[in-house]
């Protein structure tokens, strides 16, 4: 786990959908990847919030478009683009078969997500 950039306080609401976003990750990494290592980066950015989830496990082909993740039952994957959306944000789901899977998720950091 990495946390990079100042810690700063966000709405409860934002950190419970972080924590669900992240939780979802590993997840899959558990049911699927058999992976070995997995990293966990958390980055503060002036504006905006990233959440990096990156396995070195066993990948799989990504469909082009995420509604097609739901003719796969790749159920989970959809909830975490639908939660980042939820947020203003926007999730990547990278893969390589035989190089593992990486989640990434960046949410903005607008005045609604900032605690005061």
């Amino acid at each position: 786990v990495e946390i990079v950039g100042t810690p700063r306080p966000v709405l409860p609401e934002l950190e419970t959908g972080l924590y669900r976003l992240a939780q979802e990750s590993l997840s899959n990494v558990r049911r699927h990847a058999e992976a070995s290592h997995v990293l966990i980066r958390l980055t503060y950015g002036e504006e905006r919030l990233e959440l990096l989830v990156q396995d070195d496990g066993i990948g799989f082909d990504v469909p082009d478009n995420p509604g097609e993740m739901l003719a796969t039952g790749r159920l989970g994957l959809i909830g975490i683009h639908e939660r980042a959306r939820l947020f203003g944000g926007r999730a990547a789901i990278r893969s390589t078969p035989q190089r593992g899977t990486t989640v990434e998720v960046v949410i903005p950091l607008d005045a609604t997500f900032r605690a005061s």
